[in-house]
């Protein structure tokens, strides 16, 4: 099973090998960033995880519209993976 290459973040779509800048901008922002995993679902050939990304805002924060400084602040965002 291979993961679908395309991610959204903030406006921008990213692509292929660009999605894992995305994780690289994130874990230096968050570097003690954690996934709280609640469900899979699996229908024919995909798969959805339903998840929460948490951690602290210790680094910058390198988005399209510009750097956003640390502010100490937890995150705890729902989310979800889905996987073809």
């Amino acid at each position: 099973m291979a993961a679908t290459s395309t991610m959204w973040v903030l406006g921008k779509n990213y692509y292929g090998a660009d999605i894992g800048k995305t994780v690289d901008i994130y874990a230096a922002a968050f570097p003690d960033m954690h996934r709280e995993v609640y469900d899979f679902y699996v229908e024919g050939d995909v798969v959805v995880v339903e998840l929460k990304l948490n951690g602290t805002h210790k680094g910058g924060l390198t988005l399209p519209a510009g750097t956003i400084v640390p502010t100490g602040k937890e995150i705890h965002a729902p989310c979800c993976d889905v996987f073809t």
